[in-house]
């Protein structure tokens, strides 16, 4: 198994694999959450060699078995992109077990721990929605799939064409 390489540089280069446009929107969601600690190079450096050194179901299994408190606040102070890699890397690792899927619904099954594990409101309720998100990443990754893209580019260029030709 490959180790999760949580790199600003991969993670581009993984959401470009899915579309160039979804690794564009994650360089611009990245450049938006100024306030990350995955943005200072000392914590972003430490966060890539963890991500190293989860290669495989076993340390997916250890992951998603934190506490839920530890749980919440590593997502909430992680940039959106990151939060949704590690969370896709969880799913990879077992096609039945969906490690990511699991501890996501696991978060929002909790909202009292919310509330006691960050104080401000404005970056829980920014965690909510992130985890609302995430739980839909399967979604995502279906709806983001190139082939799908594709599809749309070509329907938005059909339309185009017959709206020229009508006029």
């Amino acid at each position: 198994m490959a180790a999760l390489d949580l790199a600003p540089p991969k993670l581009v280069e993984f959401w470009r694999s899915y579309a160039p446009e979804l690794g564009d929107l994650v360089s611009v969601m990245d450049r938006a959450e100024n306030w990350t600690v995955d943005r200072e190079p000392l914590l972003a450096d430490r966060l890539v060699a963890l991500g190293r050194r989860m290669t495989g179901p076993d340390q997916a299994r250890a992951f998603v078995s934190a506490d839920v408190p530890d749980l919440l606040l590593f997502l909430a102070y992680i940039s959106t992109s990151t939060a949704l890699r590690v969370i896709h890397w969880l799913d990879e690792q077992d096609e039945y077990q969906q490690y990511g899927s699991t501890v996501v619904q696991r978060l929002l099954d909790a909202p009292g721990h919310l509330a006691g594990a960050i104080a401000l409101s404005p970056l829980r309720d920014l965690l909510a929605l992130r985890l609302r998100v995430i739980s839909n990443t399967p979604y995502f990754t279906k709806l983001f799939a190139p082939e799908r893209l594709a599809g749309l580019g070509a329907a938005i260029t059909r339309y185009r064409q017959e709206a020229v030709d009508v006029s």
